[in-house]
């Protein structure tokens, strides 16, 4: 029957396993079509193209261009996509980790893990999904914001060589208030990323699910690590960013804010 096979195609997309696997390995759109191009004699020669910020999610290109060569470890030595018949592009696979059957219970909750990079010729890539509790109009109203509930991804990584530690949010979102620029938490979606760069070889990286508000529990979700690493204690990790300003109690490395405190680490002040 094919809607039956619709409907069962719809739910495999659904779980939060698939969605995290496929949007980790999406790769940044650097150009987008706006429209027809210039005018050439009598017709346009259809290359209107404008440039995307690197930066995702955005609205312009969600998490970018979904791509399985990113998202799975494929064999080494696989033909690439497009490669001319004989060709043979070898690449070597990926470290990926995936835990699909983590649940956060109740908010402030924090489950984390830790890794060690092994090889730094390719990005550390976390993200995060989870399915959120279907409500009424009227109850999500009553949240106000769109998540019934809401998980963070936090990623601090650790340097081997020079004892420096850089934290990363999910989904990037760096804002700027009279006090500097400072990370936030995204309360608004239910997939978040994080994507570390250039981690040199040695760094250890925590990576914390942190449950921010967790209204319906227990909240099942998925975590997905892609990468060169190798899984690691998570000995000496505890630290919180500058100590949360003395703003918040550092929980397994996480800054739990006191009111009217915010940000990452605790060192936004609300404007009055």
């Amino acid at each position: 029957d094919v809607d039956q096979v619709t409907d069962a195609f719809r739910i495999i997309l659904a779980d939060p396993n698939v969605k995290a696997v496929l949007v980790n390995g999406a790769v940044p759109l650097t150009m987008t079509y706006s429209g027809a191009g210039p005018m050439v004699g009598d017709v346009t020669d259809g290359r209107d193209y404008v440039p995307l910020a690197d930066k995702v999610p955005s609205f312009e290109q969600g998490f970018g261009r979904l791509m399985a060569s990113e998202s799975l470890p494929l064999a080494d030595g696989s033909t690439s996509p497009g490669a001319f018949k004989g060709a043979k592009l070898r690449r070597k696979p990926f470290d990926l980790y995936v835990n699909d059957s983590a649940a956060m219970g109740e908010s402030g909750e924090v489950h984390s893990m830790c890794v060690r990079v092994v090889a730094a010729a390719k990005p550390l890539r976390v993200t995060l999904a989870w399915t959120d509790f279907p409500v009424d109009m009227v109850q999500r109203q009553s949240l106000l914001r769109n998540l019934v509930n809401d998980l963070d991804l936090v990623v601090s990584c650790f340097s081997g060589h020079d004892n420096t530690q850089t934290t990363y949010a999910g989904n990037g979102r760096i804002e700027a208030s009279s006090q500097g620029l400072y990370w936030t938490f995204d309360t608004i979606n239910n997939v978040e990323t994080v994507r570390v760069p250039h981690p040199g070889v040695g760094t250890t990286c925590k990576i914390s699910v942190v449950g921010g508000s967790v209204v319906l529990g227990p909240q099942r979700y998925a975590l997905v690590v892609s990468g060169y690493f190798e899984t690691a204690t998570c000995a000496g990790t505890n630290t919180c960013i500058d100590g949360c300003y003395g703003r918040g109690l550092c929980n397994d490395g996480v800054c739990e804010c006191q009111s009217p405190f915010k940000g990452i680490d605790c060192s936004l002040t609300p404007q009055p």
